[in-house]
């Protein structure tokens, strides 16, 4: 008994229809994964000021971080408060708060041409607190060439609960 399998290519290739598809897929792969392995040049200077940014945030120094907001900032903690800058610096200024670590682990990068936005986890762990992480979207905006923090947006992540 002899079996034949069909091909079906497409218009205009004389590749058949299925070598499409797996080419298609890893196009898709390489797409989704490409963050997580080599960022372009655009979203290398992106995430490296929002690391600038939260490290001198973190330090609480205000006349370095001052520059680096965007006039019309809104910061949105994770318990929903939102701040504007002036109320953003003041909160700074006059916090008690201690970091004793923190990280970021990038999820996804986009940079336009005056836009940027990253997403990712934010892990952290204050003085007399218990480490927390939670996911974070920050919007940067290019103003005469430079990026400016103009937003961001927490939401804790709420530690598995054990059966």
């Amino acid at each position: 008994m002899q079996t034949t399998q069909t091909f079906i290519a497409l218009p205009g290739s004389r590749a058949p229809a299925s070598s499409h598809v797996l080419w298609a897929c890893a196009a898709i792969f390489t797409i989704a994964l490409r963050p997580a392995f080599a960022a372009t040049a655009a979203e290398q200077e992106l995430l490296a000021f929002e690391k600038q940014r939260m490290d001198v945030a973190v330090r609480h120094d205000l006349a370095a971080l001052r520059p680096m907001l965007a006039d019309n900032v809104t910061y949105v903690h994770s318990d929903g408060s939102k701040e504007t800058k002036q109320a953003y610096l003041n909160l700074l200024a006059n916090s008690k708060l201690v970091f004793k670590s923190y990280s970021t682990e990038p999820l996804s990068v986009y940079v336009g041409d005056t836009v940027g936005v990253t997403h990712g986890i934010y892990r952290y762990e204050i003085v007399g607190s218990e480490p927390a992480s939670a996911y974070y979207t920050a919007t940067y905006v290019r103003v005469d060439g430079h990026w400016k923090f103009a937003g961001w947006h927490t939401t804790l992540i709420k530690p598995s609960s054990k059966p």
